[in-house]
């Protein structure tokens, strides 16, 4: 699983190319910050946080436009675009298996 995701390594974030429908949830996490969650874009294999509020590249540079809610309970992810589209990510479901 480590080589999907250093497939992605040199490769610059392309906002143009980015869509919160292509993401997949991986993981959720807890720290003394609160909750975050590991998402991989599925299209680009490129990794992103979702923390507190926002999304996150892995060059630590918030995305612009996109925010979200980790809902741990749940093990659930939704994020919204500045247009309000939604997307919500559960733990264990592809890309095509996430609600719209």
């Amino acid at each position: 699983a480590i080589a999907r995701f250093d497939m992605a390594r040199g490769r610059e974030f392309d906002p143009d190319e980015f869509s919160i429908h292509q993401l997949e949830l991986k993981g959720v996490m807890r720290d003394k910050a609160g909750w975050t969650a590991l998402l991989v874009d599925m299209n680009t294999r490129m990794s992103f946080l979702l923390r507190a509020g926002r999304l996150y590249d892995m060059k630590k540079k918030a995305v612009p436009g996109v925010t979200g809610v980790v809902k741990p309970a749940e093990k659930t992810v939704v994020l919204t675009t500045a247009d309000k589209d939604v997307q919500t990510l559960k733990l264990g479901e592809d890309a095509e298996e996430a609600e719209e």
